[in-house]
Order: structure tokens, then C-alpha cells, then sequence
């Protein structure tokens, strides 16, 4: 089997189906579920019968999650390259830059991580906390409190080829996941200023970040 050409198939489909039209508010971004009999997001709540992939709304139902989707966009670029066909760098290119556009929080980092998302139901970003449902980002939000970069890690260097400026005030608000307190490098893996949880991998994160 060829693998690059199976990688190439499963691109042109999934870029057939999940880029959002151009001509809505929150176009060109990626839907983070598909129905793949219908190619379409899958319509009402799951069927009782099928097992949930993840708890709460990790899955990002009817939205777009930059965050889960990096390694796709990742690999965009490097299919663009390796085959010399620039669609797929372009249409990861240009989910990287709305993304920035609607998930920017007004402290610099972006909504990102296991508990925002950006919603088409909304037009906006939402967040959710245990097992309360979505809501849109409010002013508790400004400073992005729930944000975390684990456990898949930031792929920082193509997010600054495309998006340079934002991408550096993102980092330097990213050391909001230190904490002051009577050690030095005491960490979160969200950045709320608090030291409930302190994953071992959020720190390493935080230091590759930075580094």
C-alpha cells in the first residue's frame, strides 16, 4: 500500500468536508466532527447505544478546536511539501489565522486546550468546567484561566510562520501558568494563578515552550 497516496485520500476528503464555507462568519475554519457516512457534523445529542470517545465536551461537538487539530495542520504542511501541491498548506494556513481571529483571548493567550472551543452554534468561543455545558467565553475569560497546553504540545514554530506577532504575545502570556509562591518554577497546568495541578508533563510543556 502506498501510504503517502492513503494520507493524501484521507486529506482531500476530510478538506472536502470539514473546512467551513467562506461565505459564514467563521469560515475557513475546521468542524472537529464528522459523521463519515454523511460527511457532514453529526446532527442531535449521540445515540445512548454508542460509547462516548471522551467525557464532558472534549470532543468539541459542533465546533472547531485548533488544539486537537494541530497535528493535522502539521501534517498539511509537510504532504504541501513533500508533494509539491500547496491546497493543503493553504487551507491549514488559513484555519491557523481564523483561529487567531476568534480565539484570541484579550490577555494574549488563546482559548486552547481541553476546555475551549470555538462553537458554530455560538459564532464564538466557548468554554466548559466539569460537567457543566458549554458557554460562551465571558469576562472571568479574559485571561484564558482554563488554558492548557497538554498533553499534546504546541506547534509553536509553524504557528509563527504564519502568525508571528500573535503567536509571540501568545507565548509571553503563556508564563501565566507559573505560580509565585515559596519555590521558585511552581507551576499549573491552567493558567488561573492557582497550584491545583500541577502535572508533571504541563511543566515540561511549559519549559519546551519557553525554551
Amino acid at each position: 500500500m502506498d501510504i503517502l497516496a492513503t494520507i493524501i485520500s484521507h486529506m482531500d476528503w476530510f478538506l472536502d468536508h470539514a473546512v467551513w464555507r467562506e461565505d459564514s462568519p467563521l469560515g475557513g475554519l475546521w468542524g472537529s466532527m464528522l459523521d463519515l457516512r454523511t460527511g457532514l457534523p453529526p446532527e442531535g445529542e449521540r445515540n445512548a447505544s454508542v460509547s462516548k470517545r471522551c467525557y464532558r465536551w472534549i470532543e468539541s461537538p459542533r465546533g472547531s478546536n485548533l488544539y486537537w487539530d494541530g497535528p493535522l495542520v502539521t501534517a498539511c504542511f509537510a504532504v504541501s511539501q513533500r508533494t509539491g501541491d500547496p491546497r493543503y498548506s493553504q487551507a491549514a494556513g488559513r484555519y491557523v489565522s481564523r483561529y487567531f481571529d476568534v480565539a484570541a483571548s484579550p490577555g494574549g493567550l488563546l482559548w486552547w486546550g481541553n476546555h475551549y472551543y470555538v462553537s458554530r452554534e455560538t459564532g464564538g468561543a466557548v468554554f466548559f468546567a466539569g460537567e457543566s455545558p458549554p458557554q460562551p467565553v465571558d469576562d472571568r475569560h479574559a485571561s484564558a484561566p482554563l488554558h492548557e497546553t497538554r498533553p499534546l504540545p504546541v506547534p509553536w514554530k509553524l504557528l509563527h510562520s504564519l502568525e508571528p506577532e500573535r503567536t509571540i504575545r501568545a507565548l509571553r502570556a503563556h508564563v501565566g501558568h507559573l505560580v509565585d509562591g515559596p519555590e521558585p518554577g511552581c507551576f499549573n497546568r491552567h493558567a488561573d494563578g492557582k497550584r491545583s495541578h500541577a502535572f508533571l508533563e504541563a511543566g515540561g510543556l511549559l519549559a519546551l515552550s519557553q525554551a
